[in-house]
């Protein structure tokens, strides 16, 4: 029976010592950002010095860029198709009797992964 009053006394002694925490005036917070900046700044400093100017260039627009991922896409998605209906119509015509539809969706990953 007094295990378990002290059990509930000495959750009421941590609620208090949490509830007792030392926040951050706004001095202290000021000072915290400007030596968070200053670190940053330091850190820049050093990752020029050390790894040199970055290159921040693009050789297209974004706008473009998409276009072309596009069509980057749609003709690996014609190479696989392509190759796909080479395969199972024409090097091998009973592969679809033997395996079923599956194996012309096998040849086609197959070939726009090598892409």
């Amino acid at each position: 029976p007094s295990s378990g009053t002290s059990g509930s006394s000495s959750k009421g002694r941590s609620r208090s010592r949490m509830s007792r925490g030392v926040t951050m005036g706004a001095k202290d917070v000021s000072k915290h950002l400007e030596e968070k900046a200053s670190r940053k700044q330091q850190g820049k400093r050093k990752s020029l010095l050390e790894g040199g100017i970055e290159w921040k260039a693009s050789l297209l627009d974004s706008g473009s860029l998409l276009k072309w991922k596009v069509l980057l896409n749609v003709l690996i998605l014609c190479i696989g198709l392509a190759y796909a209906f080479k395969v199972v119509l024409s090097m091998y015509p009973d592969a679809i009797e033997v395996f079923g539809w599956p194996v012309f969706f096998a040849r086609m990953g197959g070939m726009m992964a090598a892409c």
